[in-house]
């Protein structure tokens, strides 16, 4: 029988599965799927801990790992891609780095993430409107790779998608749809890697875990799983150009969000921290 810490896992595995890698935000959705949890059983705020979500990310770093190995195989024989995508990674590992409390602070508050959700609509929206597809992610300029990855920082708030802000970006510098998604994926691997990096040192300086290691395993296992599928779906969404569907969902749970932020108590928010989301 599962216990309700191993269920919270698979929960919050399945929510991290599906909107990592959906243009969705998966900071934004686990921030507002804890609030719900902690409400349901009664807690406030000490369900996603540090290691609950490091493995998670874990879990869905090893899902794009599964999704794009032939890709990433190929890097080592692609210097230019592989600057390209060295490029745009750093405005967001600059500014994460500079900024590192402040955009933990904002995860505290729900009316920033309904925020958040609204920014990825109209970024999706727009990506889509001013798509112009003609080249591969190998033909970008450094110019157009420093310019997804400027727009990458903005997903550091909660409620703001990685991958529908740098697939949105993609687009309007006129990549085709693929690669946009695959540039998208490939800059994830870093990104992701590097918070991941960055939470296994904050729990080792922690010394302990309040999880049990079989809801960590199943989490990352849970994550892995849903990850893998809800990316497969996404690269044929992003293909039959229907980003506009993730962009209408973003809106009104975006406007939901705000309005529900009204009557919840500042206090009662959980944090959660901060990871690379898609």
């Amino acid at each position: 029988m599962i216990d309700v810490e191993t269920g919270r896992a698979i929960l919050l595995g399945v929510v991290q599965g599906i909107t990592e890698f959906l243009p969705i935000s998966s900071d934004g959705h686990l921030a507002l799927m804890q609030l719900g949890l902690d409400r349901w059983f009664g807690k406030t705020g000490d369900g996603n801990t540090l290691e609950l979500v490091l493995a998670l990310h874990v879990g869905t770093l090893i899902s794009i790992i599964a999704v794009f190995w032939k890709d990433l195989v190929k890097l080592p024989r692609q210097p230019w891609l592989c600057g390209l995508l060295i490029l745009a990674t750093i405005p967001a590992g600059i500014v994460g780095l500079l900024l590192k409390d402040t955009f933990e602070q904002a995860f505290n508050s729900p009316f920033i993430a309904g925020l958040g959700f609204i920014v990825t609509a109209a970024a999706l929206l727009a990506g889509q409107w001013f798509e112009r597809p003609r080249i591969q992610e190998q033909q970008l300029s450094m110019l157009q790779a420093f310019w997804i990855g400027c727009c990458q920082t903005f997903a550091l708030l909660p409620g703001v998608s990685r991958s529908g802000t740098t697939i949105a970006a993609g687009l309007s510098t006129g990549l085709e749809r693929s690669a946009s998604a695959r540039f998208s994926f490939l800059m994830a691997v870093p990104v992701i890697g590097g918070a991941t990096l960055l939470m296994v040192k904050d729990v080792i300086k922690v010394g302990h875990t309040s999880h049990s290691l079989t809801a960590l395993v199943v989490g990352a296992t849970t994550a892995g799983l849903v990850g893998y599928f809800a990316l497969s779906w996404l690269l044929r969404m992003v293909t039959q150009r229907r980003l506009h569907y993730f962009a209408y969902y973003c809106l009104v749970l975006g406007i939901a969000t705000i309005v529900w932020s009204s009557a919840c108590p500042a206090n009662s928010t959980p944090a959660i921290t901060q990871a690379a989301s898609l």
